[in-house]
């Protein structure tokens, strides 16, 4: 059903990650203007939008020509690293209101910046150097194995593992080729597990949204390791909360950062918690879900209407019994000309939700990133036995073929 209101939202980008997006902003009451160049067999939510303009978000002089035309009271840029930049420009050009500004958007998308904002607050950061471009064939000053990656980029992109010299070689043009930047990360390789934390920042204050272990493997020998599995709630979060969570949510407030979700990727023993990355969205597994589903907070609502209410200052989870796993199923290289099951394995008693990465129609490239993941499934229970139990149910209900009638979904072994 189309939307009544005066209230009218741009939204860069109509992809099936916007499906939520796109449906949440009906209920809210919008009058939805979609931007977005793709043709409508990908660009999916076109359909649940008032007015369509097919350009690239990319083009920022023919946005801002359609933002001045339509005069929006919310630009929507959702998770993508791409858009949210045009969303904070548009903005300020604009004089709308947006959940995050450009100097606190480096800091979250800057790996090294983000390194040095933990460490002016005393948080410990896995040890790393900075490579130049001019000395990408000098010795690894670290002892290996090391982690070489790019300094601004996501989903695992230009990451490697490198055990010896020629590794080293090879991770550090790979990280090259993905950055626009002249300097590399390299980093001591941290064989600690991997956790999650979630923050919703309101109005300048942080608050504790959830915590997760977070697993990873290489999917292919071209790429990094990317995520496999997260389970809510991480079996490190009371430690967290007792020693860093305080430091933590002083950092990002006094750093300036007024609104929206955060996310901190770290690597722990049980007793050290080593920062590493974080992003200043939600994660593209949908991490807002768990977060509304534990804390009531719903950090997509946040995106929209920058300006919020106070929430309380004592937030509680309220399913503290129940546990949330966030599963990707990862598809093979090629071209996807059917999908079935997918309403049948929503409909599964204990999934959550399903949110899918691709369409029918859509080129699946080798590239061992998340590119290559097909959908992610939320599953919830208070039984890790009936939570993997769920996953196999979805699994066998679901399929993709490929135009030679070939299973494109990876098996992959993951329990809980």
């Amino acid at each position: 059903m189309k939307s009544k209101t005066n209230k009218k939202v741009i939204v860069l980008g109509a992809s099936c990650f916007f499906e939520d997006a796109y449906k949440k902003l009906q209920q809210m009451g919008y009058f939805i203007v979609s931007i977005d160049y793709y043709d409508d067999r990908r660009a999916i939510c076109r359909k649940y939008a008032d007015k369509v303009y097919r350009v690239s978000t990319l083009d920022y002089e023919k946005v801002r020509d359609i933002a001045i035309h339509e005069k929006p009271d919310v630009v929507y840029a959702g998770a993508s690293e791409v858009n949210i930049p045009v969303a904070i420009r548009l903005s300020e050009e604009l004089g709308i209101d947006y959940y995050c500004g450009f100097d606190q958007w480096k800091i979250a998308t800057n790996k090294k910046l983000f390194k040095e904002m933990c460490q002016r607050h005393g948080l410990d950061v896995t040890e790393y150097y900075l490579l130049n471009i001019n000395d990408k064939n000098s010795e690894c000053k670290l002892e290996y194995p090391v982690v070489t990656k790019p300094i601004d980029s996501s989903g695992s992109r230009g990451v490697s593992i490198c055990h010896d010299k020629d590794e080293f070689l090879q991770g550090v043009a790979h990280a090259f080729s993905e950055t626009m930047s002249s300097e590399i990360l390299v980093e001591k390789y941290i064989t600690f597990d991997s956790v999650m934390v979630h923050y919703t920042i309101v109005n300048g204050k942080a608050y504790f949204c959830g915590m997760s272990d977070k697993k990873s493997r290489k999917i292919s020998s071209t790429g990094g390791p990317i995520m496999s599995s997260q389970l809510f709630p991480s079996k490190f979060e009371d430690k967290f909360l007792s020693k860093y969570d305080a430091i933590a949510r002083n950092m990002y407030e006094q750093e300036g950062f007024r609104n929206g979700p955060v996310w901190i990727e770290m690597f722990s023993n049980g007793e050290k918690f080593l920062f590493n990355e974080m992003g200043y969205r939600f994660e593209a597994p949908m991490t807002y879900l768990p977060v509304k589903f534990y804390y009531g907070i719903d950090q997509m609502e946040l995106l929209i209407e920058s300006k919020s209410k106070e929430i309380d200052s004592q937030v509680i989870s309220s399913n503290s019994g129940e546990k949330y796993a966030i599963v990707p199923i990862h598809i093979l290289p090629g071209k996807i000309k059917e999908i079935n099951g997918l309403e049948e394995s929503r409909s599964l008693p204990n999934v959550h939700a399903i949110e899918i990465c691709h369409v029918k129609g859509d080129e699946i490239e080798a590239s061992g990133t998340v590119l290559q993941t097909f959908c992610y499934v939320h599953i919830v229970n208070e039984d890790t036995t009936k939570i993997n139990e769920t996953l196999m149910q979805v699994k066998r209900s679901l399929s993709v073929k490929n135009f030679d009638n070939k299973d494109m979904l990876m098996e992959e072994s993951v329990s809980f």
